[in-house]
């Protein structure tokens, strides 16, 4: 299989799950600035020329990270990725990858956006503030259930802890503070430390750069 991604993008959510799943894949790197998610080929796989992607082996393509995330996860269930299905603790797990995906990663997009919404500086700051004000407000739900477990599901690492590291590395970008949120910030740093994160933030930076 082949996955379609680009550098630090919300791609790299699914490119960790490969890599913590210890699935054999082929990793292509998706260049916005040059234009390759707009050739034919590429919007034969998604039309709306967004990322991830995962190609498999017999042509088919799945879009949309959380679907992609939880498909690998299937792939090899020895690596427990993801809760036992119709368990507690897999709408658990479910309830945190669609919080990951509504609150924080689409919370982050006016951050990103800001420039192109509006030229007015002082519009800007107050978009800026707004945003942050409501990640904070996030990053507190996730901070307090962090204070009481290693994961967002308890012991077990999922899917969904590679998927907020992912979005949360966005921090450094788009120059949001969250120390002052000491369990997030420790977890954040925990994870950071998994060989399968290690190994996929230096492929991607080997391979786009």
């Amino acid at each position: 299989m082949k996955l379609y991604f680009s550098e630090g993008a919300c791609s790299m959510a699914s490119h960790i799950a490969l890599n913590e799943a210890g699935i054999k894949y082929t990793p292509v790197p998706v260049s916005f600035d040059k234009g390759e998610n707009e050739t034919a080929h590429f919007l034969g796989l998604n039309p709306l020329g967004a990322i991830p992607v995962l190609e498999l082996d017999n042509g088919k393509a799945l879009t949309e990270g959380v679907a992609i995330m939880e498909y690998i996860a299937a792939q090899n269930p020895q690596a427990n990725l993801v809760p036992a299905k119709d368990s507690f603790e897999y709408f658990t797990f479910k309830k945190w990858m669609n919080f990951i995906s509504t609150e924080v990663h689409k919370g982050f997009t006016p951050l990103f956006a800001v420039e192109y919404m509006t030229k007015n500086k002082d519009a800007q700051q107050e978009i800026r503030d707004y945003a942050i004000n409501n990640l904070n407000e996030r990053f507190a739900v996730i901070d307090h259930e962090l204070s009481k477990n290693n994961f967002l599901c308890g012991s077990q690492y999922t899917v969904a802890d590679g998927y907020l590291f992912t979005v949360m590395s966005w921090s450094q970008y788009s120059k949001v503070d969250y120390s002052k949120f000491k369990y997030l910030a420790a977890y954040l740093a925990r994870v950071g430390e998994r060989p399968a994160v290690l190994k996929t933030i230096k492929l991607e930076e080997t391979l786009c750069n």
